[in-house]
């Protein structure tokens, strides 16, 4: 029987652990549950793919996103998480977030490859996160804690955002206090 040479064994070990690495991180890029390292399972879920967003970077995706969204906020639950899976998603109007909702993608901020970019028009806002009562009893700190993420209302996770750019064209504009992580 013929030893391997350490430094083969340890190419070898490497090359397994690389295989590793790019194999959790896909299952994570598809599960909404796993997005950064994160356990959100407890939330309920809407997937814009199932309201009609293509993703495809052609065609607008805005009615799509705000069926989500309607559907996100009639749902009885203290948050609910709108899962915006990889694409590239070309929105003309903004998305205004009233209510406490978990939007979240599956960006990383390494390479193009399972990310969700969201591309607002000119003169866009953006997302838009927007609550007269951000601090009432209806909105505790500890209604919401995914990832560890403390806002006591919206949390925007894991998205490249491309502004429209122009007069009014911003990427997020907080009008409310959220949680706002690995945005790119």
């Amino acid at each position: 029987m013929s030893e391997v040479a350490p430094e083969s064994a340890r190419v070898w070990l490497l090359a397994l652990l690389a295989v590793w690495a790019i194999a959790v991180n896909a299952q994570a890029a598809e599960s909404p549950a796993a997005v950064g390292g994160a356990s959100v399972a407890s939330l309920p879920v809407v997937n814009v793919r199932d309201f009609g967003a293509a993703g495809d970077g052609q065609g607008d995706d805005s009615p799509a996103f705000e069926k989500a969204l309607h559907a996100a906020y009639g749902r009885q639950s203290p948050a609910v998480e709108m899962w915006v899976p990889p694409g590239d998603y070309r929105l003309s109007r903004a998305l205004n977030l009233t209510d406490k909702i978990v939007l979240r993608g599956a960006s990383t901020g390494h390479g193009f490859s399972h990310r969700t970019t969201l591309r607002f028009g000119p003169n866009t806002h953006g997302i838009v996160v927007n609550r007269g009562d951000t601090i009432g009893d209806g909105m505790r700190q500890t209604d919401i804690r995914p990832g560890g993420a403390g806002a006591d209302g919206s949390v925007i996770s894991q998205l490249h955002i491309v502004g429209g750019g122009g007069e009014r064209g911003h990427g997020i504009r907080l009008r409310a206090r959220a949680s706002v992580q690995q945005v790119y």
